[in-house]
This record gives C-alpha cells, structure tokens and sequence, in this order.
C-alpha cells in the first residue's frame, strides 16, 4: 500500500506540473495576442489621424486656391473723419421665406464677371458644400446639399492677406492705401442667404473686424428667419473706377454691400462705409432719397422709386421698424437711415 501510494502521489504532482505548465503557456499566449490587438487598433488611430490631416490639408489648399473674382452715388451722413484721396496701384485680381414675392420692378442683372459666377449665371450646388469658402459667390446651394442640422458653418470669416485673392480683387479698387483703416483692420465674410426666389444663395462681405462677429450673427439669424437678400457680392465687381460710381452702379444692381473706400457724394468726409462699419440691405426696395430746397426729391437707384413712396410693411423686401432686419441691427447697436430727416437712406445700417 505504502508503494501504490507513493507512486499515486508521484502521479499528481506529475499531472500538477503539466498542469501548470500549460496554463502558464496559455497566459503568455493571451498576453502576446493582447499586445498585438493593441497595437494594430492603435496603428489603426494614427491611420485615421493621418487621413483627416491630410484632408485637412487637401482642404485648406482649395482655400488658398479657390477664391475666385466673381464678376452709387450716395451721401453718407454721420460721417466724421477727414477723407484722404488714393490712387493705389498694382496688379489684379430651413425656415420658409418670410419675405416673398417680387421686387415690383424689372430684374436686376448680376454683375459682369471676369472669373467665377455671378448671380445672373449662377450655378446651383448639388453636392454637400463642407467648405463655404470655396463656392463662388452668387452659387446657390441645392437643399439637399445644404447642412439644415448645422447653418452656422455657412457663416465665417477670414483676414485678407497682402496677395491672397481677396486682396488682389479689393486693392486699387475698394481699398486705397490710406491712413485711416488697414488690411488687418479688414475681415472677408462668407455667408449664405434666401434670395428673392427662396433659395440658398452664396454671399460674400468685407466689414471691420470690430464688427465681423455681430454681421455674421445678424446675417445668420436672417436666414433662420427665412429672410430674403437679392444678392449679396463684393462693390468691386461693379467698379467703374471710383468708388462713387461704382456704389450707384451696385445699389442699382441691389446688391448687398459694406465696405468701400471712399468719400461721401459731394463731401470731403468719409463715408462709414470707408471704414467697413456701414451696410447697404437690398438698396433697390429700400432707396436712397435726398432733397433740394424746392422740395425737388432725387432718389437711387431710380428703379426703387416705387419704394421711396410707399413703405408699407406688406410692400416685399421693404425695411421698416418692424423688419427683422431693422430689429436685429439695432440690437447689435446700429443706426438706420430710415431714422434720418435728410438725406433718408433707407437701405443704410451703421455702427457707431
């Protein structure tokens, strides 16, 4: 007995060993496939990092590529800085609408363009735009393109850089060299708005960066209102060679403007649009009236004559206290030329 027994518990131990050894192979098994799970999850991490970087910046060269050239003679009052002359040279380049129906007089065309689209010739967008820079203002935007879950990506801003495409469009045109407002003083807007048709319209700006962010605020909660902007482009695809001219000629095309270096009509002040504070909304509904002392009243552009006579708030794009419009800017701590005695300036909101 004293044999069998040893020979029993010889067998155990035996078993016991193997055991052990098995297990511990087992555990190193299952730590060496655990480290290479990791690893390739993690290998798999770094992938998708190296591809959003790289469309990252894929995107930010269209940016730097894709800023195309798309191709009135107003007084200003408030106007309080000396002007400076400047010649300047070099080288160029869903909400349901609320407010609908038409402008009660013929068509504007669009600008004339030397590259890009225009709202005249706009192309409609069908594929999901990711990047509001890189339409041509005066594109619409398909509905089904559009991000309704997101609008607020539609709506940004950007310096202008000595040389960038910006840059090249505005200067000698729009933007003098001066003493009074500089480049980095300037901030390019992108937005998007409903035009007279209810679509989703590209547009574009240049304001003082003192004002970017509460623009921007303003023309989004346009939109979330459903309000309607004809066109909305830069006034130098409508230059003729100075800035007079050129305002009369983007006001007549009623085209959503701010920025423009010049002097007030027949004044040696500055107009607030000078400086990038002043914003002219739909100009052709909402004209421009001066008065001589016989009474005689001058308006522009002649096409909005209807609107100079009838303000009514069931007149289509017409600006009165209770538009959304005039309600949103004062807020933000703008003026309204509607308020004004003479000249009236309908279409003319101000920041102070």
């Amino acid at each position: 007995m004293s044999n069998r027994r040893k020979q029993e518990k010889k067998k155990l131990k035996k078993q016991i060993i193997i055991l052990s050894a098995l297990l511990f192979i087992l555990t190193i098994t299952m730590i060496i496939l655990a480290v290479i799970l990791m690893g390739r999850i993690s290998g798999r991490g770094e992938d998708s990092r190296k591809n959003e970087n790289i469309v990252t910046s894929k995107s930010d060269s269209k940016k730097a590529d894709a800023e195309s050239s798309a191709a009135g003679r107003k007084t200003d009052s408030g106007s309080s800085v000396p002007a400076q002359t400047g010649t300047g040279t070099g080288s160029y380049t869903p909400a349901s609408p609320s407010h609908t129906g038409s402008s009660g007089t013929s068509e504007a065309s669009g600008p004339e363009s030397t590259s890009g689209s225009t709202s005249s010739g706009a192309e409609e967008i069908t594929v999901p735009v990711e990047d509001i820079f890189l339409p041509d203002a005066g594109n619409v935007i398909a509905d089904s393109a559009f991000d309704h879950d997101d609008p607020g990506r539609y709506f940004a801003s950007r310096e202008i850089v000595e040389g960038d495409p910006v840059y090249l469009r505005i200067y000698g045109k729009s933007y003098q060299e001066n003493d009074y407002i500089s480049l980095d003083s300037l901030r390019y807007l992108r937005m998007v708005h409903y035009n007279f048709d209810g679509k989703i319209q590209v547009g574009e700006m240049i304001v003082n960066a003192e004002i970017a962010d509460d623009v921007l605020f303003i023309f989004q909660e346009l939109f979330m209102r459903g309000y309607q902007i004809r066109k909305m482009h830069l006034i130098d695809d409508y230059w003729t060679g100075d800035g007079i001219s050129s305002d009369e000629a983007s006001v007549t095309d009623d085209n959503t403007s701010c920025f423009c270096f010049r002097q007030a009509a027949n004044t040696d002040q500055l107009s607030r649009h000078a400086l990038g504070l002043a914003i002219d909304l739909n100009p052709l509904e909402n004209p421009f009236l001066t008065f001589d002392e016989d009474g005689t009243v001058h308006i522009l552009p002649e096409e909005g004559t209807p609107y100079a006579y009838d303000r009514s708030a069931d007149m289509p794009h017409v600006i009165t206290e209770s538009d959304d419009a005039y309600l949103l800017f004062s807020e933000q701590g703008f003026n309204w030329g509607g308020h004004w005695y003479s000249p009236i300036d309908y279409q003319h909101f101000e920041w102070d």
